[in-house]
């Protein structure tokens, strides 16, 4: 049965790309183990039971084998002349000598450790064809299998002993690293006979320690000479900079000069900020100057011999203008509204929303004056019902007043004593009419109230609470007059 199943096996081709002239690990080469030809058997070679082998041509070599080949061989010759430099550089000093010798040693004894050659898939191949063809043929002998495996084995050995082919696979043989053997402190090593490197025997002498050399004194280093530059033209010489101008100083803001006047009640001094950021906001809009700014009289230009005893200019209330005019009982038609120290003209503007015959403003003070003239040419003509209104530069005292019914606004333009001179001179004219006087937070009331021409009057009880309640400045209203005396 076995027979049988070894004659149904294909018979393998045998390898026979092996090169004649490579040794082997025994040291013999493929014609010293191979029989010579005879006359019977031309090839050469048998299967171990003294028959002819078949005689087949050997493969061509690959290109790959060619070039491995060439490769080795051009190796093999560059080897020796690497060599000799190596040993003759080794030679020049006694620690490289030492050195290399310790190289030389320890690469001996590596390469007499390393494991022989494995055979090759090919050698390997051949090895089972040559045993298969032995057991078939010892099959037809009618030999045991024992005696088939003996040819077997010779030409096993025949084979295994020629050098391996080199086969080209495409895997890359793993390289191994070499360790670099770490270097020992100096001993007296000689190469082993029958190395490499015969040639060199140098014994490395112990070398002395080496002494530390005496501190010397060493000199400062002289500066060397720097050359003098070449002295630049006019043209190439850099411009001083110009200095940079010193910032201009900012002046702090003046504070905001107020008049000399008795402070009011924390409850009036709220009321007169509401009045002057809510009440008074809309109709601000329409003034060229602004009238809400308290301005003394200190670097103003007066004018008249009442300097001293005049006032500064603080501004009205609005709303306080009107609640007034309206609690009044006076024909407006018939009467002509004069204000004794206009200021700016907020009260005049005011005033002419009422259809009074004429008004007029007096101020001693030629800024103010002026700034009065600019808002005027700016005043809506639209809300004025009254247009007929004039502005006087001049004294007080000294400004003539018209004939018929006055009514005369005051908002503390001057002192005492010139207020006592203004009630005389008021009770005078009210002969030839009638005289209606309004204070504005009156500083000396007693002036018109111990006259026998004035006589003190109320306000409508509307406007009266009105004034009371949200007005910042208390107001004091007097008559004089032929129609005052009767009532």
């Amino acid at each position: 049965m076995a027979s049988q199943m070894m004659e149904r096996r294909p018979t393998e081709a045998i390898d026979l790309n092996v090169a004649t002239d490579a040794p082997d690990d025994t040291g013999m080469s493929v014609e010293d183990a191979t029989p010579a030809a005879t006359a019977d058997n031309p090839i050469g070679g048998d299967k171990g039971d003294g028959r002819k082998t078949t005689a087949r041509k050997p493969p061509r070599k690959s290109a790959a084998a060619k070039a491995a080949t060439a490769k080795s061989a051009k190796k093999a010759t560059k080897a020796p002349a690497r060599r000799a430099r190596t040993t003759k550089a080794a030679a020049k000093t006694p620690e490289a000598a030492e050195s290399s010798a310790t190289d030389t040693k320890q690469a001996t004894e590596t390469k007499s450790r390393r494991a022989p050659r494995k055979t090759s898939a090919k050698a390997k191949s051949t090895g089972k064809t040559a045993k298969t063809e032995s057991a078939k043929a010892a099959s037809e002998k009618g030999e045991s299998p024992g005696n088939a495996s003996s040819g077997t084995r010779k030409s096993k050995s025949a084979t295994t002993r020629a050098a391996p082919a080199k086969t080209t696979s495409r895997k890359k043989p793993a390289t191994r690293k070499k360790k670099t053997a770490a270097k020992k402190p100096a001993v007296d090593a000689v190469p082993a006979a029958g190395t490499k490197h015969d040639e060199v025997k140098v014994e490395a002498p112990a070398a002395p320690a080496p002494e530390k050399p005496a501190p010397t004194k060493t000199e400062p280093a002289k500066p060397e000479p720097v050359a003098a530059k070449p002295a630049q033209p006019e043209w190439a010489a850099p411009k001083p900079a110009k200095p940079e101008p010193a910032p201009a100083a900012v002046a702090p803001k003046a504070p905001i000069p107020k008049v000399d006047a008795p402070p009011l009640s924390p409850y009036r001094a709220l009321l007169l900020r509401y009045h002057r950021l809510v009440l008074d906001r809309a109709d601000n809009r329409l003034e060229r100057t602004t009238t809400a700014v308290e301005t003394p009289l200190d670097g103003l230009h007066v004018i008249g011999p009442n300097r001293a005893q005049a006032h500064g200019y603080r501004p009205t209330p609005r709303r306080l203008v009107t609640w007034v005019l309206d609690g009044l009982d006076v024909a407006f038609e018939h009467t002509t509204f004069v204000d004794i120290g206009s200021g700016r003209g907020r009260v005049l503007f005011e005033a002419a929303r009422y259809p009074f015959q004429n008004i007029i403003g007096i101020e001693c003070t030629e800024e103010l004056h002026e700034d009065a003239s600019l808002n005027l040419r700016h005043w809506p003509r639209a809300i004025m019902r009254c247009r007929e209104v004039d502005l006087v530069l001049g004294d007080a005292f000294e400004t003539p007043l018209p004939d018929g019914d006055l009514l005369i606004w005051m908002f503390d333009p001057f002192s005492d004593r010139l207020m006592t001179r203004m009630a005389a001179r008021l009770a005078e004219h009210a002969r030839n009419g009638r005289v209606t006087l309004v204070l504005i937070e009156p500083q000396n009331p007693m002036a018109f109230r111990e006259s026998t021409a004035f006589r003190e009057v109320t306000l409508k009880r509307e406007q009266r609470r009105r004034i009371a309640r949200y007005s910042p400045y208390p107001v004091a209203v007097f008559q004089a007059g032929s129609d005052a005396a009767a009532r």
